[in-house]
C-alpha cells in the first residue's frame, strides 16, 4: 500500500513538473534571438565600482585603535605578587642550607647552653642536622632572634599587602619533651 501512494505522488510530480518545463519553454522560443540582451562591456569590476560609486567613496577599513575581532573577550592575566625580592631590599639569590627551609619544615632537636652562648641543634625533613646559633638565617626572611631553655624563637619579615611595611612575626621552635619524640 506504502508502495502504491509512492508511485501515485511520483507520478502527480511528474506530471506538474513537466507541465511547468513544457509551458515555459513556449516563451523563451517565442522571444527569439532577436529580444537577447547585447552582452555587457568586458570591464574591470574596479572600473565599474568607481563609475557607480565615486573614487571619494571608497570605503578602507582602519584597524587602528580598534579591537582585533577574533581575539577572546576574556584573557587569562598573570597576576604579579604584592610583595617582591626587590621592593624588600633582597637581592634573588640561590638559598643554601637552613635558607632553603622555613621554620614550620624544621625539627628542633637539642638545646645546649655553653661559655660561647646557647647553641640549638634542629633537623630538616630528610634527617640531615644542622647547628644554629642567635643570628642564624633560616628561611628567606627569619633569622634566630633567641635560644631559651626549651625553645627557639625565630623573627621573620613579612609586609602588609595592602601598606607594605614590613612587618616582624615570631615564630616559635619548641624542644619536645623526652616522651614526645
Amino acid at each position: 500500500m506504502v508502495a502504491k501512494r509512492r508511485a501515485r505522488l511520483a507520478r502527480w510530480l511528474g506530471g506538474w513538473w513537466m507541465l511547468l518545463i513544457g509551458a515555459s519553454a513556449p516563451l523563451a522560443w517565442a522571444a527569439g534571438p532577436s529580444a537577447a540582451a547585447p552582452p555587457a562591456p568586458k570591464e574591470n569590476a574596479a572600473e565599474i565600482l568607481r563609475q557607480i560609486l565615486g573614487a571619494e567613496d571608497l570605503f578602507f577599513y582602519r584597524a587602528e585603535g580598534r579591537r582585533d575581532p577574533f581575539m577572546p573577550f576574556i584573557r587569562e592575566k598573570v597576576v604579579e605578587q604584592e610583595v617582591r625580592a626587590e621592593e624588600e631590599d633582597i637581592p634573588e639569590e640561590k638559598l643554601t642550607g637552613l635558607r632553603r627551609f622555613e621554620p614550620g619544615q624544621l625539627t628542633l632537636v637539642a638545646i645546649v647552653q655553653g661559655a660561647a652562648g646557647p647553641v640549638a641543634m634542629v633537623q630538616d625533613p630528610v634527617g640531615k642536622g644542622y647547628i644554629i646559633r642567635p643570628g642564624t638565617l633560616i628561611g628567606r626572611y627569619g633569622v634566630v632572634e633567641k635560644i631559651t631553655g626549651g625553645r627557639v624563637i625565630v623573627k621573620q619579615r613579612t609586609a602588609s599587602t595592602w601598606t607594605r611595611e614590613k612587618l616582624f612575626k615570631r615564630v616559635e621552635m619548641v624542644l619536645p619533651k623526652e616522651g614526645e619524640r
